[in-house]
């Protein structure tokens, strides 16, 4: 991923984060997570890549007839 600095994806039941050495870092639930660790990101986990008013997310579960 060319200029990518961090990345989420979906595998099975889980969301799993990674920073990829981005400059700003990326932070899950308020906590950095280490360059090229894969973090995985709760229901109602929040992740923030850069600073909050940059990129700021909540992971919500829908329910199962939506």
């Amino acid at each position: 991923m060319p200029g990518a600095a961090a990345a989420a994806w979906c595998r099975d039941a889980q969301v799993l984060v990674i920073d990829v050495n981005s400059t700003n870092g990326t932070m899950v639930n308020g906590a950095e997570i280490k360059a090229m660790d894969y973090v995985e990101l709760p229901i109602g986990g929040e992740i923030v890549f850069g600073d909050e008013f940059l990129a700021k997310f909540q992971l919500q579960k829908l329910p199962d007839d939506a």
